[in-house]
């Protein structure tokens, strides 16, 4: 098939860790719906974003408040959000130029850098190829650096032993054959989500290990063509296609919500008062498997209504409406011709510390301190294992603890 024929691999890089921990999802996928959330379209426009600026050697402040999709930026917003175009924000840049400074902080005199280094790995599975964001590789040491700009902020992704980026590297290894090669270090850019080792997380091998890693490569992609392989629930299930209609996430979503079953049938869950700290923290552990099978079933029953097999009890109805301009420039004409100055109706934002700062000489720049605040925008409630410090919960505060006293039984 045809590299332009072939619009995603079945078995690609961004979904090996789903189907190397269960091989059975690539079959049980086949024909199911794989649409792109606004978050996923969101994360494409960064990449665009990432991807332009990368190529020109400019900053990404320099786009804010315009507007980017997909296949890069755009004059003006569309009208319908499902066409994947976004503002780039305060937050998008600041994002995108912790990638930049990522990337170009590597780089040496006589490195070659590839940006959107496509690879084909046929020659080991006839189903996997890919595209890397970034690859430096530097002639004179053998030294080859492979970067993944991830934009999401739900899940903190670990880089050490990723088969995304493994097989990210392998590609961007084998494209260029005969080149000397000596190391390859792998770097998950990801800014949005909290990390105990920062946004730029960085894990290096040996090129022969890597060429050694191909071999478990190969067997993962042979396994999921057994079709005797039952499917396996997991924290793999996040992205997978056939979520809403797996037993066996179904069933291990049941038992993490101590669901029982009546002899009709019908789902009965225990009453959360009835809980005690032993079970609300098993829970707790298990949340995100509970959420993801709900929303992978709503979303496979919003597809099968939208194709005329609306579940029963169930029907579509319109969200509601929201007023956009039909044409911004015609738009910004009338607002003068209303009599309206350019100030009342086009709004300018100031850059955000982060980019006023790369803006001063170096002996400015600590006096921006004096300006800033940090506000946390609230609290989240993670395992005791997550090295950030505990914050003392308000009711703690008002209410201290009396001696020998418990929450829960």
């Amino acid at each position: 098939m045809k590299p332009a024929e072939r619009l995603h691999a079945r078995l690609g890089a961004s979904s090996a860790h789903r189907w190397w921990k269960c091989p059975a999802s690539i079959r049980l996928s086949e024909g199911q719906p794989n649409e792109s959330s606004i978050f996923a379209m969101e994360g494409t426009a960064a990449h665009s974003l990432g991807e332009h600026t990368l190529r020109s050697g400019e900053d990404a402040d320099l786009y804010l408040g315009k507007f980017v999709g997909q296949h890069g930026l755009v004059n003006a917003i569309a009208e319908d959000e499902k066409a994947g175009i976004f503002e780039v924000t305060a937050e998008m840049v600041e994002a995108v130029q912790v990638y930049l400074d990522a990337v170009r902080g590597v780089m040496q005199p006589g490195d070659i850098l590839v940006v959107e280094q496509k690879f084909d790995l046929s020659r080991l599975h006839p189903e996997m190829f890919g595209t890397a964001d970034a690859v430096v590789y530097r002639p004179s040491t053998g030294e080859l650096f492979v970067f993944d700009f991830k934009y999401g902020q739900g899940v903190a992704v670990e880089v050490v032993e990723n088969e995304q980026q493994l097989f990210y590297s392998l590609g961007a290894a084998l494209h260029e054959p005969g080149r000397k090669l000596t190391t390859v270090t792998m770097a998950i850019v990801q800014p949005r989500c909290w990390h105990e080792d920062g946004p730029v997380r960085k894990w290096s091998i040996s090129a022969v290990d890597l060429l050694d890693w191909a071999a478990d490569l190969v067997e993962a992609a042979q396994r999921t063509t057994d079709h005797s392989i039952e499917p396996v629930a997991g924290d793999h299930c996040k992205w997978c296609p056939a979520a809403g209609t797996c037993n066996a996430l179904r069933q291990k979503a049941y038992e993490a919500a101590h669901a029982d079953f009546t002899s009709a049938g019908e789902i009965v869950l225990s009453p959360v008062n009835s809980f005690s700290g032993a079970t609300l923290s098993d829970i707790l552990r298990h949340a995100d498997v509970i959420e993801e099978w709900i929303k992978a079933v709503r979303a496979k029953a919003h597809h099968e209504a939208e194709a005329g097999r609306c579940p029963e009890g169930f029907k579509l109805v319109a969200k509601r409406a929201n007023r956009k301009w039909r044409d911004e420039a015609e738009a910004r004409g009338m607002c003068r011709q209303w009599g309206l100055e350019p100030e009342q109706f086009v709004t300018e934002k100031l850059k955000t510390p982060a980019m006023i700062e790369k803006l001063l000489p170096k002996d400015l720049r600590g006096q921006i301190g004096d300006f800033v605040t940090q506000v946390s925008s609230g609290s989240t409630l993670v395992e005791t294992s997550d090295k950030r410090a505990a914050v003392v919960a308000a009711a703690e505060t008002e209410f201290p603890p009396v001696a020998g006293s418990h929450d829960f039984p």
